[in-house]
């Protein structure tokens, strides 16, 4: 990970909390990114750890600072944890949220939407998955590279 001069001389020291480990899995995979008015890129990703949403800004290619988010926190929450649920009787695959649902609507072919009291989407419903989903997972498969298992 390249840095510069100020995040070496001022974040490091002014966020002593925050793991290298944080900023790179922000780097990697970010939950959203922003441009700010200056080109710097602004990274965020949600460290579970901490509790915090991780703002990390990238300068000309390198890692210029770091800090928790706390605008971010109370803006976004913490990101929803869903379960997921396969039933090969009836070919069904759901994704939940953990709250109950009063309501369901179909919203396309074989895809059911549930709701909370207060309308919000708690879950989803895929009728026959294993016919819908076939097609996309080979087809990502046959793409994908093949890892060697080591002896």
């Amino acid at each position: 990970m390249e840095t510069t001069d100020y995040y070496e001389r001022e974040a490091r020291r002014k966020h002593p909390g925050i793991a290298d480990e944080w900023v790179e899995r922000v780097l990697s995979i970010p939950q959203s990114q922003e441009l700010q008015p200056d080109g710097r890129v602004r990274y965020f990703g949600y460290i579970a750890e901490a509790g915090k949403w991780l703002r990390v800004v990238v300068a000309d290619g390198k890692v210029h600072n770091r800090v928790f988010d706390r605008g971010k926190l109370r803006k976004w929450g913490a990101p929803m944890k869903l379960s997921i649920y396969y039933d090969p009787a009836t070919d069904t695959l759901s994704l939940w949220n953990g709250r109950a649902a009063s309501d369901g609507d179909d919203v396309a072919d074989n895809l059911t939407a549930d709701f909370d009291q207060e309308g919000g989407v708690v879950g989803f419903t895929l009728e026959h998955a294993t016919e819908l989903l076939a097609p996309v997972l080979s087809a990502r498969l046959q793409h994908s590279e093949t890892v060697p298992r080591s002896a």
